[in-house]
């Protein structure tokens, strides 16, 4: 199968170029398993373009018989058919002149229960009121009849649905992937689905990430992700990723990327962590924070191009962004173990004591800061040396922050206990190599950042595992708050906390004991 060629216009349809017949059944396979009961696909073009052929080959996977008669309905209008337990209409109006004869035909009765293939849909100009999907299929005039244009148009899920898999399907095809095997892996707290995708002895890594989130709007028309400066697409993963790899780290190899769609196949760097069941394995997260120093010591673009059309600007992780995100504690943690919320005072004074706090960090030793650098995101490849052993994912959400965030998120690890002593130890390891490749590093502005960023990230993942224990009812992170709870307790021992201390004993000393 040749690779063939798609583009999205500005009236938000999908066009594919050069499509062949065998592409033209291999794309009614792939929308068959995404069609339930209401969903309308209509098909337009001229004589001969190939609608029946689409309807039929859609109706053949529908029904699970590839040997399956499907006649063309030109004279009946309406056939029926069944796909476990779920009825097929396939209706063809080129002979209805007047939309009267749809109502002595009962048609809409008969889409309310089914799936609707529609050919001619354009003599019925009421159909397109609610969620459908449009294939229009023509013949180019330098095509010699053997390819096809499809440019795919529609309305609500469904459209997404289908253009997202189509757009899946092209990938794969374009890149001579689309034989392999399809295995769902498990995804992290975030919306986007994972895939590994298996051909002979060869592997990657199939990302859909959602683009468009749909939250709600909190301060002045913006949302979370917004204020909090989260990626909005795939983009920003593509990115920094190449960038990365170009500077000697090992995230993955980019094979191919659909901004719009959201669809990312990229190296599979496997599933070997850097921890045990035990525990944190100590050479590799030795090697984990030597990969910060050298990262912290690296010069960084903030503009990365990805083509000659599109570019990614790392944003500023700036206190606007910090402070949103700490108070996930409040809005979420604090109810969940009193049982009620925290008052304006407390909330006003918990918020005054941040705004006072993260005023120092957020304009000196500015870096990459990849956020989420722990465990989950880090993994252990042997067969490379020196920190390209260090495998890095999940890193579409990176900003220009300080460098302290990083190494906080990495030594106090909300899914491993790690001890205070080995804290301290890998602490050390990076202030003595930061201080031999970095002469201007000021490693008491750095302790001073590290004990507030380490404490603003504890915070902010309580609340976000419980969030997603109660609004996502994914109750597996429930199990992490004693970790997190053991380093708010070792984090307000430091000086630099002091007043964070005292709302604490004085607000919730509950929280932090004796």
């Amino acid at each position: 199968m040749i690779g063939v060629s798609y583009e999205l216009n500005e009236q938000n349809e999908c066009i594919y170029n050069l499509i062949t017949e065998e592409c033209l059944i291999e794309f009614a396979k792939i929308t068959a398993p995404l069609l339930n009961i209401g969903d309308i696909i209509t098909l337009t073009g001229d004589l001969g373009a190939g609608k029946t052929s689409f309807a039929r080959a859609l109706i053949r996977a529908l029904t699970d018989d590839d040997l399956l008669q499907v006649p063309s309905p030109s004279f009946n209008i309406l056939q029926f058919y069944d796909a476990k337990k779920i009825p097929i209409v396939h209706i063809d109006l080129y002979r209805i002149e007047d939309v009267n004869e749809l109502i002595e035909l009962d048609i809409e009765s008969a889409l309310s229960g089914a799936i609707s293939i529609i050919e001619w849909p354009e003599r019925w100009p009421a159909l397109k009121g609610g969620e459908y999907v449009d294939i229009k299929i023509e013949i180019p005039l330098s095509s010699n009849h053997d390819r096809r244009q499809i440019t795919l148009s529609g309305s609500g899920s469904l459209f997404s649905r289908i253009s997202q898999e189509w757009s899946i399907f092209f990938l794969l095809n374009v890149n001579g992937w689309q034989k392999a095997e399809r295995i769902p892996i498990a995804g992290d707290a975030s919306a986007r689905r994972f895939e590994r995708l298996k051909l002979d002895d060869q592997s990657w890594i199939l990302m859909i990430s959602p683009t468009n989130y749909n939250l709600p709007n909190l301060y002045d028309q913006f949302s979370y992700r917004s204020i909090a400066k989260l990626s909005n697409s795939v983009g920003s993963f593509v990115a920094i990723s190449t960038e990365l790899r170009s500077q000697g780290f090992s995230s993955p190899k980019i094979l191919n990327y659909n901004l719009n769609q959201g669809i990312v196949i990229a190296e599979d760097l496997g599933n070997e962590g850097i921890t045990h069941s035990s525990g944190p394995i100590h050479e590799r997260y030795f090697e984990a924070t030597n990969l910060l120093v050298m990262l912290h010591t690296t010069s960084l673009p903030i503009k990365i191009d990805l083509d000659s059309t599109a570019s990614h600007t790392l944003p500023p992780y700036d206190i606007e962004a910090l402070i949103i995100e700490v108070s996930l504690f409040l809005d979420w943690y604090i109810p969940y173990i009193t049982n009620g919320n925290a008052l304006n005072y407390q909330r006003q004074e918990f918020l005054v004591i941040w705004q006072q706090l993260l005023s120092t960090c957020c304009s000196n030793d500015l870096t990459w800061t990849l956020r989420d650098f722990h465990s989950p995101n880090l993994l252990w490849l042997p067969e490379r040396v020196g920190i390209r052993r260090i495998g890095l994912i999940d890193i579409q959400d990176a900003v220009l922050g300080n460098a302290a965030y990083d190494l906080g998120s990495l030594l106090q690890d909300a899914r491993v206990s790690i001890t205070e002593s080995f804290q301290n130890e890998l602490y050390n390891f990076y202030i003595e190599n930061r201080k031999k490749l970095d002469v201007e590093f000021e490693a008491n502005y750095f302790r001073n950042a590290y004990s507030i960023l380490s404490m603003q990230r504890v915070l902010k993942v309580l609340g976000i595992f419980v969030r997603l224990f109660q609004r996502d009812k994914k109750g597996e992170y429930i199990k992490y708050l004693p970790i997190l709870e053991k380093y708010i307790k070792q984090n307000l021992l430091r000086s630099e906390l002091g007043e964070l201390r005292n709302w604490f004993c004085k607000y919730y000393p509950q929280i932090i004991g004796n």
